[in-house]
């Protein structure tokens, strides 16, 4: 696994040749017509097992830059990995756009602040029809924790694996035939001492954060099933998910299908 950053930063000249002193390769945004700072934005990416990042750091001390950290895995990590959380491209938003949640959910337990304790009793709605091409597999933004893909690839790897699916609709409500949500009737135990928590003031619900790098373990036994949902929450703000997970054999076959989109994240410990 690596680390990589992407860093965007106001730099003035010399901090700007201070980086490329370091063999750092910037992009710099375009200015504003008709502004004369003293400044220029950058962008630039780089691997924390780069000789330079201990560098870099501390030259961008002080100068608060925005820093979109990633993980990458090779192939055999993934492969190789007994349990990965599953995630696609978000494509699209649930609709109707404004009113989703009780469209879709049950809310009366949902807390107004952090948005956890919604139950879903209808499909998920879509604004228009999904154009699967080779992807096979997307989420919506807002919902991290669902994972949709077409009825095709469903047939071919969830459904000989056990995997449920519920129905997805279009904007006004009726039932498509292209594309299902992926449903977990399971969920199991991870392990999140290592990770940052935070608990909801008004609920008192605990969320983690995921940030770069493995999922937690399953803590115990791992469940008897091909697909399952972490039992503990994980978010900021009002976004609360339960991450999907799903076995080998589904990693392995949603690879040698060919289909774009999956990603996978494994879990910690193999």
């Amino acid at each position: 696994m690596k680390i990589s950053h992407r860093i965007g930063v106001d730099v003035d000249k010399a901090l700007g040749q201070a980086l490329e002193d370091l063999n750092i390769s910037i992009t710099a945004v375009p200015e504003i017509s008709g502004t004369t700072s003293t400044t220029r934005m950058i962008v630039f990416d780089i691997y924390e097992d780069d000789p330079s990042w201990d560098a870099v750091q501390q030259l961008l001390q002080g100068h608060e830059p925005s820093d979109v950290a990633d993980a990458e895995f090779t192939s055999s990590e993934v492969r190789e990995a007994s349990w990965c959380g599953l995630f696609g491209p978000q494509l699209g938003y649930p609709q109707p756009i404004d009113t989703f949640q009780t469209t879709t959910y049950d809310v009366s337990q949902r807390c107004a602040s952090c948005r956890a304790g919604v139950v879903q009793t209808a499909p998920f709605r879509l604004k228009k029809p999904t154009r699967w091409e080779r992807r096979g597999l997307m989420q919506l933004h807002w919902v991290p924790g669902e994972v949709f893909v077409s009825r095709g690839l469903w047939s071919a790897v969830f459904e000989p694996a056990g995997v449920s699916h519920r129905p997805v609709a279009n904007r006004k409500g009726n039932v498509v035939d292209d594309v299902v949500q992926l449903v977990a009737e399971e969920e199991a135990d991870v392990v999140v001492d290592e990770f940052e928590r935070s608990d909801c003031g008004a609920c008192g619900r605990s969320r983690y954060v995921q940030g770069p790098g493995y999922l937690p373990a399953i803590d115990g036994a791992a469940p008897q099933c091909s697909l399952f949902r972490t039992r503990q929450l994980f978010g900021s703000g009002w976004e609360t998910y339960q991450p999907l997970v799903v076995s080998r054999a589904i990693v392995n076959a949603l690879l040698d299908s060919g289909r774009t989109g999956p990603a996978f994240v494994p879990l910690a410990g193999g």
